[in-house]
C-alpha cells in the first residue's frame, strides 16, 4: 500500500501524470489517492523524487549511478543463458532462496500480493512428481495409446498441430517409462502463489520470475521454468494439499532452482526472422 508523507511532498505532480488509474489528484502541495481505484502498481513511489511515497511504511531506496549494468557484459550474460534441466543433489541454502524470491518482489510489473511456496522436502516434491505423474500417465493412455481418439486427432488435425500432437509422444512415452514426470527430482522448486480480491497477474508472475532467475544465475545457481505444470497442479487436489495450497488460491508460476550439474560451454541462438518495420 502506498503512503503519503506530506511533510516531505514537493507538489511537483510527477506521481500524479505517471499514475495509469488516474487515482492520484494534487491540489497545492497535497496529494491524495483513491485507494479503491489504485493497483497497487508501484509506479508513483518509483517516480517520486522527494521520497514523499513510501511503499507499506517503507521509505524506497533511491535509484545511484552503480545501479546501472554494463551493457557489454549483460549482452555476454544473456546469450549465455540457457534452461538448466540437471541439478545435482545437493540443495541451495534456504537464506539464498528467500533472497532470491525477495529480489523477484522487485519487478516492475509486480502489481499485487503474492506468497512462495518452496518445495525443499524431497518427500514434498516426489508428492508434486507423483501428482504429475498420474496427469501424465492418464493423458499418454487417453490420447496416445487409445486407438479411436488416436485415429480422430491424426485424421482430423491440421498439418501443424498434427505435427504438435506426435512431437509431444516420446517425452511423454519416456515419463512413463521411468515411472515419474521429472528427468531428475529437483533440489528445490519456487511456487508463486496469489489469490483473494487482487491476485497475481500471469504477466506480473513471469516478471516476477525472471528477476529470479537472472539474479540466481549471478549466486551460480542454475533455474528451470516450470509454469508449464501450473494448470495441471491447479486442478489436482493431492498436489495442492502436498504443497500447502489455500482454497482460492492458485500458482501463478514456478521454477526449480539448484547448482548445475552440466556447465554448457557455447552460445547458442534461436531463430530470429527478418521483421518488418511499418
Amino acid at each position: 500500500m502506498v503512503t503519503i508523507k506530506s511533510e516531505m511532498c514537493s507538489g511537483c505532480g510527477q506521481c500524479v501524470e505517471i499514475c495509469h488509474e488516474s487515482c492520484m489528484k494534487l491540489s497545492g502541495k497535497k496529494i491524495t489517492i483513491d485507494y479503491d481505484a489504485c493497483s497497487e502498481c508501484g509506479q508513483c513511489v518509483a517516480i517520486c523524487s522527494s521520497r514523499a511515497l513510501w511503499w507499506d511504511e517503507k521509505a524506497p531506496e533511491k535509484i545511484t549511478a552503480d545501479c546501472s549494468v554494463d551493457a557489454a557484459q549483460m549482452k555476454k550474460f544473456l546469450m549465455s543463458r540457457r534452461t538448466d534441466r540437471n541439478f545435482l543433489p545437493e540443495k541451495p541454502p534456504v537464506d539464498i532462496l528467500h533472497d532470491i524470491i525477495n529480489i523477484g518482489a522487485y519487478a516492475p510489473s509486480h502489481t499485487h500480493t503474492f506468497r512462495a511456496i518452496i518445495a525443499y522436502d524431497d518427500a514434498v516434491i516426489d508428492a508434486v512428481d507423483n501428482g504429475l505423474f498420474k496427469i501424465t500417465k492418464g493423458i499418454y493412455n487417453n490420447y496416445f495409446k487409445n486407438p479411436v481418439i488416436r485415429f480422430l486427432l491424426t485424421s482430423l488435425l491440421p498439418g501443424a498441430l498434427k505435427k504438435e500432437y506426435f512431437k509431444g509422444e516420446p517425452k511423454l512415452a519416456h515419463s512413463i517409462k521411468i515411472g515419474r514426470s521429472y528427468e531428475s527430482r529437483p533440489p528445490a522448486i519456487v511456487y508463486l502463489v496469489s489469490g483473494g480480491s487482487a491476485p497475481l497477474t500471469i504477466e506480473s508472475a513471469q516478471y516476477i520470475l525472471y528477476n529470479m532467475d537472472l539474479y540466481a544465475r549471478t549466486l551460480g545457481l542454475g533455474c528451470r521454468n516450470l509454469t508449464g505444470n501450473n494448470m495441471f497442479i491447479n486442478k489436482s487436489a493431492a498436489v495442492r494439499k502436498a504443497l500447502g495450497i489455500k482454497k482460492g488460491e492458485k500458482i501463478y508460476a514456478a521454477a526449480a532452482f539448484g547448482y548445475r550439474a552440466k556447465k554448457f560451454k557455447n552460445m547458442v541462438t534461436g531463430r530470429s526472422l527478418p521483421g518488418n518495420v511499418i
